[in-house]
């Protein structure tokens, strides 16, 4: 009897064991299952992660360039009543005689894309193309426009100083001309985009200006405005479809005039 307690125990001793080191065994590999899980699920999140911020990359890259070669996918291409990349200041002061119809198709001839023109209010209303408020540079006189009527302007000299450009004096290669009025140069350019400069600030000179605009039906290839913000405003109240010019367009002008043999100042 003692010896079969005996036998019976260290069976269930060694099946005790067994089952220990079997239940170890598990646990263990439980443990290294559990622990590759979340191995794997780590680098499952930081490939999906790395794919992601791939994907919304090329996609950037992709899109910019589809934007840059159509950019009229998302914004219609705008169209342009002109293009001005030669602008004739004064009509080119340094050629011809400046603000004259002479200096003016001397201009277009030469193939420029806009005439600078300057304008004044003469004593009985009439929209005069001039640089100057006086007389005196362009035709000796120490007159000033608004003080006389347009008939009795005299003619200008045949030699003018050009202001823009020290000591150097433009000759007359013609007649002697007269001061034109807006209305002439309207009548003789129809076609050209012409850049005014509303000088001075006589009363109704910015609505006589745009009288003529309206009337040559030029409200889309004329652009006026003046450095004063006073005369820019009034400009501006007038009407809000017309194209304004800042002092940029005068600057321009100035940088063809050094950089480009073919300008015509």
């Amino acid at each position: 009897m003692r010896r079969f307690l005996i036998s019976m125990t260290k069976q269930i001793s060694k099946r005790h064991g067994l089952w220990r080191s079997s239940n170890h065994k598990c646990l263990k590999q439980s443990s290294e299952s559990s622990a590759g899980s979340r191995v794997k699920m780590s680098l499952s999140a930081g490939a999906i992660a790395g794919y992601s911020i791939l994907g919304a990359f090329v996609g950037y890259v992709v899109t910019s360039v589809i934007f840059l070669k159509c950019p009229g996918i998302l914004h219609k291409k705008k169209k342009r009543d002109f293009v001005c990349a030669h602008i004739s200041h004064r009509g080119g002061a340094a050629e011809r005689i400046e603000n004259t119809l002479t200096a003016y198709h001397h201009a277009v001839e030469m193939g420029t894309q806009m005439l600078e023109i300057d304008v004044h209010f003469s004593k009985d209303k009439k929209v005069v193309v001039s640089h100057d408020e006086d007389l005196q540079r362009v035709a000796g006189s120490e007159q000033r426009i608004c003080d006389c009527d347009y008939e009795d302007l005299p003619l200008l000299k045949d030699e003018i100083n050009v202001t823009f450009y020290g000591g150097v004096t433009c000759q007359n290669k013609g007649n002697q001309e007269k001061m034109p009025t807006l209305e002439q140069v309207f009548l003789e350019f129809p076609n050209i985009p012409i850049n005014v400069d509303v000088k001075g600030e006589s009363e109704g000179l910015c609505e006589a200006v745009h009288s003529l605009i309206k009337q040559f039906k030029r409200e889309k290839i004329t652009v006026w405005g003046n450095f004063r913000s006073t005369t820019t405003e009034k400009l501006y109240k007038l009407v809000i479809f017309l194209y304004f010019v800042f002092c940029e367009l005068i600057l321009l002008a100035f940088v063809f005039f050094k950089n480009s043999a073919k300008t015509t100042f």
